[in-house]
């Protein structure tokens, strides 16, 4: 069984109600706790986790040889990100901060000019206290792409939990609505929401 707990507003008690019930199902099943929270993980703080590297998280990034460029454009019209500016008779100029690593630029290049290559933007920990197996991303200084490590960090909970069986996942999203919300709530069979009451919490 997977549980998410998410809430709109940061700082209204998401990270204590999922570290709570996961300390308290860990007193009687195997209980993995998923810190989802990728710009901000604190789960280990709260469980006394020293937390041990897992993982890098890589994101693909276009690698452009100018050599064969023909400055036709074609990268830049398949860009929907916008990451990629292309100005008539001239060479495009890459937004490494805008790109999402969709690859459709080393798709659509008719003249192989575009390859592919990586971009560190995260790291996956793993730790264990209270009975509790925690697995926790966080999103490198400086990047952007926190929906996409949280993604990556869905997927090794799931290639831990194949190891360590565990019989519920609860899974600690970040604040509001955003890809790395959309990406901690797929595939769950609960989603536990927390607010309080103030206007911004209600909104």
């Amino acid at each position: 069984m997977k549980i998410a707990v998410t809430g709109g507003k940061g700082g209204v008690g998401k990270s204590m109600v999922a570290n709570s019930l996961a300390v308290e199902f860990a007193r009687k099943i195997k209980t993995m706790l998923v810190d989802a929270d990728a710009e901000c993980p604190n789960d280990h703080l709260l469980l006394s986790v020293k937390r041990k590297k897992y993982k890098t998280i890589y994101q693909p990034i276009p690698q452009f040889d100018y050599e064969k460029c023909q400055k036709c454009g074609k990268c830049a019209a398949v860009c929907k990100q916008n990451a990629i500016i292309f100005a008539k008779g001239k060479y495009p100029a890459f937004v490494k901060d805008l790109c999402i690593g969709c690859k459709a630029c080393v798709v659509a290049c008719p003249y192989g000019a575009i390859t592919e290559t990586t971009k560190e933007i995260g790291t996956i920990y793993t730790g264990k206290n209270y009975g509790v197996e925690l697995v926790s991303g966080e999103l490198k200084l400086g990047e952007l792409a926190s929906g996409e490590v949280v993604a990556e960090l869905r997927k090794a909970a799931d290639e831990i939990n194949e190891k360590t069986k565990a019989d519920i996942m609860i899974i600690d999203s970040s604040p509001g609505i955003g890809c790395p919300v959309i990406a901690s709530l797929v595939g769950t069979d609960y989603v536990v929401a927390v607010t309080e009451p103030t206007p911004s919490a209600l909104f």
